[in-house]
């Protein structure tokens, strides 16, 4: 199945960055509703705000983790771990995305780069561990290289970044349906009541 076919008017779409721990929480909890209604689920990837010139302060880092602990406790998540920003393991992971995408595994390489980062954790700069997360998911890595190398993932990112924008939001964790759209998985409510009035 090809995840690209999951994007449009019927799907719930997740804009979600690897270097927040609400995206992490977020996407599982989208999953799961998507699930539960039969709606397909399309991923959005965005650059983190570190790789656009943003700074986050350790303060704040520390406070994310801890407030994202006790939401993922709440939820029944696991989530121990709080990487570094990352700069080159999220170019790692963008630039296979859209072959997982293809493949219809996107959600599944997206939460093992989330597991990597907060449960595991796993250096995603690394490629050798890259192509272990490739494997876990029966994704050919020299294939999704390639791919990635066909097809640009910051201009994608940037249509992600850009369709963002033109709904008034910024940030991650973010998810559309239809005509709705809210910030934060503490919202996902919103989505579920669209759904259920559609």
């Amino acid at each position: 199945m090809d995840d690209r076919n999951e994007v449009g008017a019927e799907s719930v779409e997740a804009f979600v960055s690897l270097n927040s721990p609400f995206a992490y929480l977020g996407l599982i909890q989208a999953k799961k509703l998507t699930d539960h209604y039969q709606i397909p689920l399309s991923i959005k990837p965005m650059i983190p705000m570190n790789m656009r010139g943003g700074i986050i302060s350790e303060h704040k880092q520390r406070y994310m983790l801890l407030d994202a602990t006790r939401v993922a406790h709440k939820n029944n998540i696991l989530l121990k771990e709080y990487a570094k920003p990352l700069t080159q393991g999220v170019i790692n992971i963008y630039s296979l995305f859209s072959f997982t995408q293809l493949k219809g595994k996107s959600y599944e390489f997206m939460l093992a780069a989330f597991d990597a980062i907060y449960v595991t954790p796993i250096d995603l700069e690394l490629d050798k561990n890259i192509k272990l997360i490739c494997q876990k998911i029966d994704i050919n890595y020299e294939d999704a290289i390639a791919y990635g190398k066909e097809n640009d993932w910051q201009q994608w990112s940037e249509e992600n970044h850009l369709a963002l924008n033109d709904l008034g939001l910024w940030g991650v964790p973010c998810f559309r349906y239809k005509d709705v759209s809210c910030w934060g998985q503490d919202r996902l409510v919103q989505i579920e009541d669209a759904i259920l009035a559609s």
